[in-house]
This record gives C-alpha cells, structure tokens and sequence, in this order.
C-alpha cells in the first residue's frame, strides 16, 4: 500500500492505526536534536513532528488512542496529528532530593494507563556520605491525570551507583504486575499491593 524510509538505525513503533511512530535524532555529543513523529496508516504521510533538544529519557510507548508517551524529566504526552505537547507531568519528588533518572518503562497497560518507575535520592551534605534511593512508580492517563507509588527505599553512598531494575507486565485490564530488586507488588486503581514471595539468591 506504501513504503517510507525512517532512516538508518530509527525505531519505528506500531501505533494501533495501522501506522508507526518514528523516533530519530541528529547530531552528536551535547547537540543532539529527537524528532518523534506519526506515519498515517493509509497512504503514510509523516505527520508533524514533535521535536525537541532536550534528552529524551527510556522508550517512547504508543497509546491505543494514539497518545505518544515520552520521557522528559518526567512524563510528555505528545499529540500524534500535531506534533504538539498534550501535557508534561514532572517526576514528583519532595524538595531538597535529586533524581537519579534510573527510568523503566513506559508501557501502556491493558487498564489504559502509561506506568513508568524512576529512582529519586537524598541529597547528602556530604557528596560521598551516606543516602537513601526511592523506587517510585508513576500511573499517567492521557489527560495528563497522574499518581505516585512509593515501591521501596534502599540506602547507599555518594560513590555508590545503585542499580535497580523495575520490570513492568500488564495484568489483564487491572493494572500492572511490577518486579523490583525488592519483589513483587502489582498496582490496580486501588494502590501498590505487595506479593509475599520468597527472596531469591
């Protein structure tokens, strides 16, 4: 029916509309410039873009609707026919913390909500001293509409990278199940629910 070429090494990604949404980006180093933008699944014409310089941080998730998810220092929703930001929800973290962008995600469960995790941490007086990560996961709508679950706390060091890895599967149309360095939990409308399971070696 068509063909377009999204270029070399660009992700091209399923947009439930017979159509794809394209990621590219140009430039290298600290000038790098993201280009996201939707390809008609009738004749393939390209869209407007959303373009951007700031670092794009994780996937790009397509919503059923068409809403594209990206990360920027939190979660944008981007408007596939425009290219225009729909709304951007910032990582919620109390003042005084920095965020470690340790992101996972995003994925569009099957209850219609973008789920995505990112770390947030203490920010010691001492740049080597002792401090505590927050595994935090963020549920967005495609209004916009957010909320905030706190999955667990780990402490560490200034030096000390902590490496968590959130997994992220969709519970049917109830949620989603998480798997985090601290177990399982899944989250539904109701909240974060963990799963007594055994620790694992």
């Amino acid at each position: 029916a068509w063909t377009a070429n999204i270029g070399v090494g660009n992700t091209g990604i399923p947009d439930f509309q017979g159509g794809l949404v394209v990621e590219t980006s140009q430039g290298s180093g600290s000038d790098i410039s993201y280009s996201i933008y939707k390809l008609d699944g009738i004749d393939g014409h390209p869209y407007a873009p959303y373009t951007t310089t700031s670092q794009l941080q994780g996937d790009v998730a397509v919503h059923p609707d068409g809403t594209i998810f990206v990360f920027q220092n939190g979660i944008v929703g981007i408007n596939p026919l425009t290219g225009g930001q729909k709304f951007s929800v910032p990582w919620a973290m109390p003042a005084g913390f920095w965020c470690d962008l340790q992101v996972s995600g995003p994925i569009i469960a099957g209850d219609g909500y973008a789920y995505a995790t990112y770390v947030y941490a203490d920010l010691p007086n001492d740049p080597y001293g002792p401090l505590v990560f927050h595994d935090t996961l963020m549920r967005v709508d495609t209004s916009g509409n957010s909320s905030t679950f706190h999955v667990f706390d780990a402490p560490g060091y200034g030096g000390d990278y902590v490496a968590f890895s959130d997994y992220m599967i969709t519970n049917a149309d109830q949620g989603i199940l998480l798997s985090s360095w601290n177990g399982l939990a899944t989250v539904t409308g109701a909240g974060l629910t963990a799963i007594n399971t055994s620790q694992l070696p």
